[in-house]
């Protein structure tokens, strides 16, 4: 009778715990858990490049944007190499900045536009695609 009394108190609690998370009943049932979809988490390794100050190209010459890119790497056998390589890729980074006017890099669709055309010069820097993608760490204008 204290069996039954204990199964009955019980029972809820176990189909609770074996049907609220999907995991564990299919896990029970045999079934293979899926694996998540790739993530942030999934990030290749960064390199910081150092804080950049350049002119825009303005006829008054008063406006300029302060900058920190950070490089995601497609694969970190390949880092050394981009790291090799920062001179080239600072170089091509000012003279890129140094041709924009402050109306080009206003605005999300403006920084979207210019982290492409970086993406796209450091492919041509680099010779290949190193380069999975460009993050702003810093971005001021003034």
């Amino acid at each position: 009778m204290a069996m039954a009394a204990a199964f009955l108190f019980l029972a809820p609690w176990m189909e609770m715990a074996l049907f609220s998370d999907p995991g564990i009943g299919r896990a029970w049932a045999g079934e293979k858990k899926e694996e998540p979809p790739p993530s942030a988490m999934d990030a290749g390794p960064m390199i910081k490049l150092s804080s950049l100050v350049v002119n825009l190209n303005e006829a008054s010459c008063r406006h300029y944007i302060r900058t920190t890119i950070v490089l995601e790497v497609a694969q970190k056998e390949w880092v050394d190499e981009v790291q090799r390589r920062i001179p080239l890729l600072t170089d091509m980074i000012i003279v890129t900045l140094g041709d924009k006017k402050l109306t080009d890099l206003k605005g999300p669709q403006g920084k979207e536009e210019l982290r492409k055309e970086l993406l796209v010069k450091a492919g041509k820097t680099l010779a290949s695609p190193r380069i999975r993608q460009i993050y702003f760490d810093e971005f001021l204008l003034q």
